[in-house]
Formats: C-alpha cells, structure tokens, sequence
C-alpha cells in the first residue's frame, strides 16, 4: 500500500515543482499546454490516490465481514491512460 500511495505523491510532487516554477514566469517548460497536461497529471493521481484509500477502507469491510462485491465494467483503454499519466512524470524526472 505505501508503495501505491508513493508513486502518485511522487507524479503530485513533480506537478506542484512545474507550477511554481511557472509563478516566477513563462518558460519553454511552462507554456499553457504543458500546465494543462500536469494538471491532468494532477486530476489523475488524485484520483488514483481517492481509489486506493477506497480499497483500504474496503480491506476493513472484508475483515469485518460487510463487504459486498459488485462487478462492473470498466475501459481498459482509460486503465492504460491513467497509469501511463501517474508515471510519466516520475520516469521524466529520471530521464526515462
């Protein structure tokens, strides 16, 4: 769970450095479309952090017997989306 929890804090990390680096000015780096992708980024893995602390709190209804499981369809398609936005921005800052 720390580890799922790390990698989206990280990409946050990453955005939240782009932003204020673009309240000094403009740059190449900072042009509107580049902020408009980080806060994608951002939506993304605040997001992907909301469903993890579900899923926590899921682990405390299976434990207590009162989870109920419901199986729902889902785009797979936005699975890749979402998982290539919460680390892209990691493997950028390492030059990956």
């Amino acid at each position: 769970v720390m580890h799922d929890l790390r990698s989206p804090l990280l990409s946050l990390s990453n955005v939240a450095q782009t932003i204020k680096h673009a309240a000094n000015g403009p740059t190449s780096s900072t042009t509107p479309e580049t902020l408009r992708n980080e806060a994608e980024v951002l939506e993304t893995n605040t997001n992907l952090m909301e469903h993890i602390m579900s899923d926590m709190l899921d682990f405390e209804r299976i434990d207590s017997g009162r989870l109920i499981l419901v199986r729902a369809p889902f785009v797979m398609a936005k699975l890749f989306r979402d998982a290539l936005s919460t680390f892209k921005s990691i493997a950028s800052s390492k030059g990956v």
